[in-house]
């Protein structure tokens, strides 16, 4: 398992992302505009996946599957990992032969591996999420020169700048944009507009967050060059109760719809925060 954030997504980059939402968050409401129409979305609607993960048998994920495909998901996100690999896949895609798929390695694979990676090649994946390190660009570059599938970069696209050299180098052929990763929603929105302006489609995900750190990625994944289902989750899927208000739900089979009101429309429920909060401190104003 790979590292979820990694030295170059140190605490800074969390600390300017919530600084930077807010930012947007309240000039959205002074403007009056919901969030997802003041960044330049093409409609409230968010298309989102599903996304299963290891499981005790073939048969149980086989039947997860179909249910998300009943449940009217576009797409199915697989993790994958070694002793759930090859096998999974196989089977998966036997008893779907037409369903978009994808597998998520989560930094967990190495060049060492790509007589794997060219096997995958046959089960016609629609990418293969951050298979090697984190903090890789040169070695998913010579991997994705050998593979037909494209390489989706998730975990190595922690700036623009870093976003444009993949691109320069071909280490990818999609890139997931993680508003909290990137360290806000200005710089999530300059890595959109980067791919719409390379050719290089691209799709949103978030890191478990609650209501509140999901909403700019909702409105994120209205934007035009987003291209593929998103990993925004009702608030159900990630916590029993959410510490935010409204929570997320779908509002349809496979979608999430923006609100809008002004502004990202989620915030803390102070009840809620204050019942789960073991320890705060007194801050004295006085002189």
């Amino acid at each position: 398992m790979g590292n979820p954030a990694g030295p170059l997504c140190g605490p800074s980059r969390w600390t300017k992302a919530g600084l930077d939402t807010a930012w947007w968050d309240l000039a959205a409401k002074i403007a009056g505009e919901p969030l997802w129409k003041m960044i330049g979305g093409k409609g409230p609607d968010a298309i989102v996946g599903a996304d299963i993960s290891v499981m005790d048998n073939l048969d149980e994920l086989v039947s997860a599957v179909d249910k998300a495909r009943q449940d009217g998901f576009q797409r199915t996100k697989l993790k994958f990992r070694r002793g759930w690999g090859l096998d999974m896949v196989a089977r998966v895609r036997e008893a779907f032969p037409d369903a978009v798929l994808h597998v998520d390695c989560n930094s967990a694979f190495t060049l060492d591996d790509i007589g794997m990676f060219r096997e995958l090649d046959r089960f016609g994946l629609a990418m293969i999420e951050q298979p090697l390190a984190y903090d890789d660009l040169i070695d998913h570059a010579r991997l994705q020169s050998e593979l037909k599938t494209p390489i989706c970069l998730d975990e190595s696209i922690t700036s623009l700048d870093r976003a444009r050299k993949a691109i320069d180098i071909g280490a990818c052929g999609w890139i997931n944009i993680k508003p909290g990763r990137v360290g806000g929603l200005t710089n999530a929105i300059a890595i959109h507009d980067l791919c719409a302006a390379r050719n290089v489609p691209c799709w949103i995900g978030g890191m478990l967050e609650s209501a509140v750190g999901q909403g700019p990625a909702l409105a994120l994944s209205t934007l035009p060059n987003v291209k593929y289902p998103c990993d925004v989750f009702p608030s159900e899927r990630l916590y029993e109760v959410d510490l935010s208000e409204p929570e997320i739900t779908l509002s349809g089979p496979g979608r999430i719809t923006a609100s809008h009101q002004p502004g990202q429309r989620f915030r803390p429920n102070s009840e809620r925060l204050a019942n789960v909060t073991r320890e705060y401190a007194l801050v004295s104003t006085r002189a």
